[in-house]
């Protein structure tokens, strides 16, 4: 059974900045306040759910020893803590901040989403169902993953139930790490905390560049994007959001030097905690590389297919690879001495 999730908030949250800045009748000062909005939002949203990802981590590592001890009762009350109604009202004051949040959207937001067409304004729906409902909504997602995670837990006694427990926490964990890894992407792009200038002064500047950089970073799929050289070492592709240079392919690398760099690929991979099926295919698609590059003269195009099916495995079994990761920086060099434009996230 698969719980809810933020994931369909997330990509909202995203959806909404993506929006907001292509359409030209925003004007700069509205489209900072949007802006703005979505990281007060991102913030409350990442404050209510972090607690939840390290707990699930715990679950995840539980030990045979764990069984029948005081430590999986402990566990279980943190689950219930975290799924009731006064801890969100009196301990992290999120009823109060999700209160403030719908006002304002109510009073400055809104006028401005209206001016959206029809189909994008209804693509809203989470973001305003948290706005609506306060932290009945972040109960709602708490309460279905903590009851199934406690009910689990009080039949973990043997090690093949305690497996069943830990499957699921891992697969959970991956999932709300990689909402919460987006959720501080979205705050860190517009506010400039990810090494350049943010979105909120990009409103002046170039604010083409925020709608490159949204959809470069969250993969999505907006042809109306504009095509061409944008400040940084990316563009934004039209027919699907890929990765690509201002520079030529020239690297200076050899075979040899991408075949160490992939070694290392390995390493950082199998340190990711990926299913071990998705592991082991990601792996063995990086090593079919690494015989090619043995080639006299190998062919770039296989070893590009190749790096591709690896870099789709590993996003769908829940890593989070963005251009700052280590696994990300390794794949967007490989894929600059390849010549290809490798797509993360």
């Amino acid at each position: 059974m698969s719980t809810q999730s933020i994931k369909p908030l997330v990509e909202q949250l995203e959806r909404m900045v993506l929006s907001v800045s292509a359409d030209r009748n925003i004007d700069n000062s509205d489209l900072r306040r949007v802006l703005r909005f979505v990281s007060k939002v991102v913030q409350v949203v990442n404050q209510a759910f972090q607690n939840i990802y390290p707990l699930l981590v715990e679950i995840q590592f539980l030990r045979q020893e764990d069984i029948n001890s005081p430590k999986i009762d402990e566990i279980r009350k943190e689950l219930m803590l975290l799924s009731s109604r006064d801890y969100f009202r009196d301990v992290e004051l999120i009823c109060g901040q999700l209160a403030g949040l719908g006002e304002q959207y109510q009073n400055q937001i809104q006028p401005i989403i209206l001016g959206l067409d029809m189909n994008t304004q209804e693509s809203f729906a989470e973001i305003f169902a948290l706005l609506q409902e306060h932290e009945g909504y972040i109960l709602r997602i708490f309460m279905e993953l903590t009851n199934e995670m406690d009910q689990l837990l009080a039949k973990a006694n043997d090690a093949n139930s305690l497996d069943v427990v830990k499957q699921k926490a891992a697969h959970e964990a991956r999932e709300m790490k990689q909402s919460l890894n987006e959720l501080q992407l979205i705050s860190n792009k517009i506010l400039g905390l990810s090494g350049k200038d943010g979105f909120l002064e990009l409103t002046e500047t170039d604010r083409l560049q925020i709608r490159d950089e949204i959809s470069y970073s969250f993969n999505f799929i907006d042809k109306s994007i504009r095509t061409g050289n944008i400040t940084g070492s990316h563009i934004a592709v039209g027919s699907g959001i890929q990765m690509s240079y201002q520079d030529d392919h020239s690297t200076g690398m050899k075979a040899e030097d991408m075949a160490k760099l992939l070694d290392s690929l390995i390493g950082e991979i199998r340190k990711e905690g990926l299913p071990p099926e998705a592991e082991e295919k990601v792996v063995k698609q990086l090593e079919v590389s690494k015989d090619e590059l043995k080639e006299k003269e190998p062919d770039k195009e296989y070893i590009g297919k190749n790096i591709e099916k690896a870099t789709k495995t590993l996003k769908s079994a829940g890593a989070f690879i963005d251009a700052a990761s280590s696994i990300g920086q390794k794949l967007l060099a490989i894929g600059k001495w390849l010549g290809i434009a490798v797509a993360l996230l």
